[in-house]
């Protein structure tokens, strides 16, 4: 099973089709993980830093539709704090297997602006793909992304289904181009 297809097993089950009404971002607006995400951004802007950073190692990878305008002053204002200690033990592993020079996707709608230009990223091309197709049946226009991030520009990764990986800054990443899904 690829792993864009375990997103879909574990998120719909495995014999449901996607509904579309489960995947747009209007479903969202009032769920509990939005209103604790929202949260998390009010209190982590007057938090201390490293408090903000263990936080967001612990809680960054459970959460959809993140508002990355807010948090990119934030990820600004701590990241003198940060240090790879604020990892588990598996995201460790993680970070500390990456390569120097890393090629990193990203699934979105190009509908929004500067979406190249936002703080998710997968290390697999498939999921970027499979976000990008999420994006479509939902009335957007997915795109997939494809970058080159230094490995000492992540702030947070997350080993699991998603294989994500968060940058200090999303400008950090370079030579971003669309490419084909």
């Amino acid at each position: 099973m690829t792993r864009a297809s375990q997103l879909e097993a574990e998120d719909f089950g495995p014999n449901e089709k996607l509904p579309q009404f489960g995947l747009c971002a209007e479903y969202f607006e009032t769920s509990p993980r939005q209103e604790i995400r929202e949260q998390a951004l009010r209190l982590s802007k007057s938090a201390d830093p490293l408090s903000v950073w263990r936080g967001l190692a612990q809680h960054w990878g459970s959460w959809d539709f993140i508002n990355h305008d807010g948090w990119k002053p934030i990820f600004k204002r701590a990241r003198h704090a940060w240090t790879s200690d604020v990892f588990s033990d598996k995201q460790r592993a993680m970070y500390d297997a990456l390569p120097d020079n890393i090629t990193l996707f990203r699934g979105s709608d190009a509908k929004l602006r500067n979406s190249h230009r936002r703080l998710s990223w997968t290390l697999d091309f498939e999921i970027a793909a499979w976000f990008a197709r999420r994006t479509n049946l939902c009335g957007g226009k997915g795109v997939v992304y494809k970058g080159l991030l230094n490995k000492d520009e992540i702030a947070l990764c997350f080993p699991g289904r998603e294989q994500e990986v968060v940058p200090f800054s999303a400008l950090v990443i370079k030579d971003i181009e669309t490419v084909a899904f």
